[in-house]
């Protein structure tokens, strides 16, 4: 203790001034304790609180070194001398940054050159580290080091130019990171072996490096020279690196995230040599071939592992001396389900990446399905066998190319979402450069079957990206196709919204045996349709229906918010009228329907609607056009006829029939509007005109002959008129009105003359009317029509 007290002074100050004397920069200390029992036999120094700034450039923030306590281990014989022997140096506690700036100035040159003199001797043969986080910027390479040593001992003749330095380190890297890719994040690394030290030339070499990253051990060897510019020549070797763990330490864009949550079973060998100039200009090449003979990827439900997964793979951050990062996978082999995959990848340029892709492959559709989302189908069953190859720049959704064949063979399963089950797929698919063929892809899907021949355009940006069309060309053929079912996927509730695709044009040939939309059929259909921008158009469409023919130009527009827009041009031949009325829901209204009619109609139509998403006829936006002929037709318990059982005897009114009847009908603001027509029929003959609303509000016109009232059923008749009798000519008219509800409407009497007027008005309307149902169906809506004068009353009048 004596001496220690005796001597500290002088070796305080001995030490301070030949630190200095060797420092460019100089070091703040905030206490120094000098002891000769702590290390005994030697004495030591320690200093607290070191400060030692960066040189030539400095961070204010970040100085080069750091320390909580620096004890230097000195000679004890050495201090009775004029020169010092250090020993040993322990930094504990401390953050050691060493930093190059923007414009590749350091701040590790602290150390005087060519101070021989100097009466501090460092024959120092270890340094020993304690709880230092070390930081190594260069913002010219762009390369970020920090790393946290727990402990690091290095041990070796410092004092000599060239000597074997032995190193025992235990550090956690929190990151390695160069050109924003991160190779090494989070990760605790254990470092042992002797690394061949020559000072003269700045070089460091080692031949059996050992290291164990995270659970990887891994052989490294090679040399780094400190020229001008940092030379590497690195070689890193592994047997049986873990494949979960090698996973673990790749750059992140390396390996998609979905990948790191499989687990896997089996080992890699990897060889990775690193070669060539770090300088905020220049990067080494880096160089990796790995593989694996047999390893399993297993997702969540083992089921659908990988399995015996066989590879050979390459990589490099350089192709034929440009910066362009290859990576490749060959001989690549493994079992799904105990079904062979074959296949190759290339891709060129990582950050974004050109690929080239090959494989074939048999895989169940229950496989496949984990990688859907996972609400959108259960109950799989089926394979899909892939042959092929494709290839293109990942950005760049059109230079996407393939070649190969799709095979679907008898895939079933339900949709989540909509009520239907698909109870079979079968079919091919060809690839052929940016084309896509399909040959007779056969599905069964609900009731209905489709057989689809047809090229595809735009597939891959249409699979791959948003907002992108898809065209497709074809013929579509079927036995049986119930669009209802196959449109809303419920019906059982019916209340899915019906809607067109926004991304798919469409022009087929479609021929069906039989189609069926809720309570309509048709049979041998054939025709072209076509759909773009949400419109659904038909043309040429033709089937039989109803017993009879009908050939349609139509279109289905979904463009509007909450409403579905029909429109359509029809020819009907000799179909049944009682199954029109009853397949067509009366077409909206309730005034005559499927119960009323009978007959066999031929017919011109031209029709226009607005319907709600659920399919629901609007009443007050539908107008139509009908040129009709009713032939063998009948009315039966019609109310507008029965209402005039008052001037014929109602039992002779319930079922009235009529060898033919021809009109042009027309449908406008919820009203039925009847021209002038003359109706032959069983009970009596007359001539009608007027309208009849949904709402069963009636404003009829009608001329009868009194012959005909006092005819053999009706001559004892006692009329309103009182009693009227033949006077043998035949030739009296009444003219009549019936307006207001159905259920009790008023009959009036009518001058002469307004049976003529009535006419020629219907004639000079229908010119208007059939413009107003042609912009119409264009979308656009009709003009209101005039609300017709009220007529006068009753006129008794001779036939001229």
């Amino acid at each position: 203790m004596g001496l220690s007290v005796l001597l500290q002074d002088k070796i305080k100050q001995s030490v301070i001034e030949e630190i200095n004397k060797s420092l460019n920069t100089p070091a703040s200390v905030s206490e120094i304790d000098f002891s000769v029992l702590r290390f005994f036999p030697n004495a030591s120094l320690t200093l607290k609180n070191v400060v030692i700034k960066g040189n030539p450039w400095q961070d204010t923030k970040r100085p080069l070194l750091k320390a909580g306590k620096i004890d230097l281990v000195l000679s004890i014989t050495s201090i009775f001398s004029s020169t010092i022997q250090l020993k040993k140096i322990e930094i504990s506690d401390a953050e050691l940054n060493i930093l190059t700036n923007e414009n590749g100035q350091k701040n590790d040159q602290i150390f005087k050159q060519g101070n021989d003199n100097n009466s501090f001797a460092a024959e120092f043969k270890k340094v020993i580290l304690k709880n230092v986080n070390l930081s190594i910027e260069n913002k010219p390479s762009n390369f970020i080091l920090q790393t946290h040593l727990n402990k690091s001992l290095a041990s070796g003749n410092f004092k000599d130019k060239t000597f074997e330095l032995k190193t025992e380190t235990d550090l956690f890297a929190e990151i390695i990171q160069h050109e924003n890719i991160s190779y090494i994040k989070q990760k605790p690394i254990q470092l042992n072996g002797v690394v061949s030290v020559d000072l003269r030339n700045d070089i460091y070499a080692f031949n059996d490096l050992k290291i164990q990253l995270a659970n990887l051990n891994i052989n490294a060897k090679g040399k780094i020279e400190k020229r001008n510019e940092t030379f590497l020549d690195l070689k890193f070797t592994a047997t049986k690196a873990n494949a979960s763990e090698l996973l673990s330490i790749l750059p992140s864009n390396w390996v998609a995230p979905q990948i790191l949550n499989y687990r896997y079973h089996g080992n890699i060998n990897f060889d990775t040599h690193i070669n060539g100039v770090v300088s905020s200009k220049q990067s080494p090449t880096i160089e990796i071939n790995f593989g694996t003979n047999k390893t399993d990827i297993i997702p969540d439900n083992e089921n659908y592992a990988l399995k015996n997964v066989a590879l050979k793979g390459f990589y490099s951050n350089r192709k034929s001396g440009k910066n362009i990062s290859v990576l490749s996978l060959k001989n690549i082999s493994a079992r799904i389900e105990g079904k062979p995959i074959i296949g190759e990848v290339y891709l060129e340029n990582l950050k974004n990446p050109y690929f080239n892709i090959q494989l074939d492959a048999d895989i169940s559709l229950a496989s496949l399905s984990r990688y859907l989302p996972a609400d959108f189908t259960e109950e799989q069953q089926g394979s899909v066998s892939l042959h092929g190859r494709i290839s293109g720049q990942a950005d760049k959704k059109d230079t996407y190319r393939s070649n190969g064949t799709l095979t679907l063979n008898n895939l079933k399963f339900k949709l989540k979402k909509r009520n239907i089950a698909v109870n079979s797929i079968s079919g091919k698919i060809n690839f052929n450069n940016a084309d896509v063929k399909v040959e007779s892809l056969k599905i069964l899907a609900g009731q209905s079957d489709v057989v689809i021949n047809a090229n595809i355009l735009n597939f891959y940006n249409y699979i791959f990206r948003d907002n992108q069309t898809i065209t497709i060309n074809g013929i579509v053929e079927s036995h049986f196709l119930d669009a209802g079912e196959l449109l809303t996927g419920n019906q059982s509730t019916d209340t899915s919204d019906f809607d067109l695709p926004a991304y798919l044009n469409l022009n087929a040939s479609l021929s069906a045996d039989v189609v069926k939309f809720r309570k309509f059929n048709a049979k041998d259909l054939s025709g072209n349709i076509s759909l773009q921008d949400k419109i659904l158009t038909a043309k040429q469409l033709s089937f039989n229906a109803m017993e009879g023919h009908i050939a349609l130009d139509g279109t289905i527009n979904t463009n509007f918010k909450d409403e579905v827009h029909i429109s359509s041009n029809a020819k009907i031949e000799s179909i049944n009228i009682e199954r029109l009325f009853f397949e067509t829901g009366s077409f909206g209204q309730q005034v005559l329907t499927e119960k009323n009619i009978r007959g066999t109609l031929t017919a011109s139509v031209q029709l226009a609607t607005y319907w709600t998403k659920q399919l629901e006829v609007k009443q007050s936006r539908t107008i139509a056009s009908a040129d009709l002929s009713i032939n063998d037709g009948a009315l039966i318990d019609f109310k507008p006829m029965l209402k005039l059982s008052r001037f014929v005897k109602g039992s002779d009114l319930q079922n009235v029939r009529f060898s033919k009847l021809q009109n042009t009908i027309r449908i406008h603001e919820q009203k039925i509007l009847i021209p002038t027509m003359d109706i032959r029929s069983t009970a009596m003959n007359m001539t009608i005109s007027g309208t009849h609303g949904f709402d069963n509000f009636v404003d009829y016109k009608i001329q009868m002959k009194l012959s005909q009232l006092l005819g053999k059923k009706v001559r004892q008749q006692n009329t309103e008129f009182g009693t009227i009798e033949d006077d043998g000519s035949g030739g009296l008219n009444l003219f009549l009105t019936m307006k207001g509800p159905l259920d009790n409407p008023k009959f009036s009497y009518d001058r002469k003359g307004v049976e003529k007027k009535i006419t020629e008005s219907v004639k000079s309307g229908k010119d208007d009317f059939l413009k107003i149902i042609k912009e119409e169906i264009s979308g656009k809506k009709p003009p209101k029509e005039e609300t017709p004068k009220k007529q006068k009353e009753l006129q008794i009048d001779y036939d001229e």
